[in-house]
């Protein structure tokens, strides 16, 4: 081994094993999915809400589209990532979508439920873009949320998506 090869050898073994530090750290995080805390959105109408109880069946989730999948990470956390599609058949552009997710355990029971937003400004969609502008009429969008701490008794092919919640981009009375 020569002087000058030496320290090319150390280049090539610390840019390795930053590579594989790096996808390490990437599996071991996850990537972030879409979805969030909704507690934080103001202005949003739920259940009871005259304009939420006349435009919620202008949102539509086809629950046969929903899939869940059970994940884990090299610690050995377990997580269901749920993805569907939801469309916008309604007039009004919606600025924000809070969605309740269902998951049951092996006997039908409910396992767990997790509200979410993730159609809301700054969110970012499966593919990584950032949502910039309301969802529109006849507009679908693709949503991915991940839900962690997944008991082992958790029924993967039982999984509810409903509308928790709305948050219209016009200010309408």
């Amino acid at each position: 081994m020569t002087a000058t090869s030496r320290p090319l050898i150390m280049l090539v073994t610390v840019v390795l094993l930053a590579g594989v530090l790096y996808a390490l750290l990437r599996l071991q995080g996850g990537q972030e999915q879409s979805g969030g805390d909704s507690r934080m959105l103001e202005g949003v109408q739920r259940a009871g809400s005259p304009q939420f109880d006349n435009y919620r069946s202008y949102v539509r989730i086809p629950q046969e589209q929903v899939k869940a999948e059970l994940w884990d990470n090299l610690r050995g956390d377990r997580f269901a990532v749920v993805a569907g599609t939801m469309t916008n058949y309604g007039e009004r552009k919606l600025e924000a979508v809070e969605l309740k997710i269902r998951l049951y355990d092996l006997y039908d029971r409910v396992l767990i439920e997790h509200i979410t937003a993730p159609f809301r400004p700054g969110a970012k969609t499966p593919r990584g873009d950032t949502i910039k502008g309301p969802l529109e009429f006849g507009q679908p969008f693709r949503f991915t949320v991940r839900i962690e701490n997944i008991p082992e008794y958790w029924n993967p092919k039982k999984v509810d998506v409903e509308l928790n919640g709305l948050k219209f981009a016009d200010r309408q009375s």
